[in-house]
């Protein structure tokens, strides 16, 4: 990947211009997930203004669509996906939060180390890239999960930085 300067904008506003850049966007991945699939679960979506996000957007998008991809993939029956934003401080927060199966207290430790699956066909590679590329960007990516009841990702991204020496390695 090359590295870029740009600063793009990360609200609901402006998904139009930028749209790989919200977590609203990976709403739109639904046709990726399986249209099969559409019927089991619903977006809401609760976001706030958000300032500039230096970021690569692709790669952002990528950690959207592995997060989402899981969440519609925990709901066995009926359910929602909830993505949120708002600001605090010197951060971004975007959460993504499913109403699904939950992760058992035991496995959690595990989700980010690469290889580790729990799916038949699952590489188990999606959660280490997404943890990889907020990394990158000088983020963390949290869970809380309980079993039963669903699970929420929570992504803390700077901003206002004029410029970020890990997001220019990747």
């Amino acid at each position: 990947f090359r590295a870029t300067d740009k600063r793009v904008p990360a609200t609901a506003s402006s998904a139009t211009t930028h749209p790989e850049v919200t977590p609203e966007t990976a709403a739109r991945f639904d046709p990726l997930v399986g249209s099969t699939l559409a019927d089991r679960y619903r977006i809401i979506r609760k976001l706030g203004k958000l300032p500039l996000v230096r970021c690569l957007r692709g790669q952002m998008s990528q950690v959207f669509l592995n997060l989402v991809k899981n969440a519609v993939e925990a709901i066995d029956k009926k359910g929602s996906i909830t993505l949120r934003t708002l600001k605090k401080g010197a951060k971004v927060i975007i959460e993504i939060s499913d109403t699904g199966r939950g992760i058992p207290p035991a496995q959690l430790p595990n989700i980010f180390r690469p290889f580790f699956t729990t799916k038949e066909q699952g590489t188990g590679l999606g959660l280490s890239l997404a943890r990889h590329i907020v990394e990158a960007h000088d983020g963390t990516i949290e869970v809380s999960s309980t079993p039963g009841q669903g699970s929420r990702f929570t992504i803390l991204l700077p901003f206002g930085k004029t410029g970020s020496p890990a997001a220019q390695r990747v």
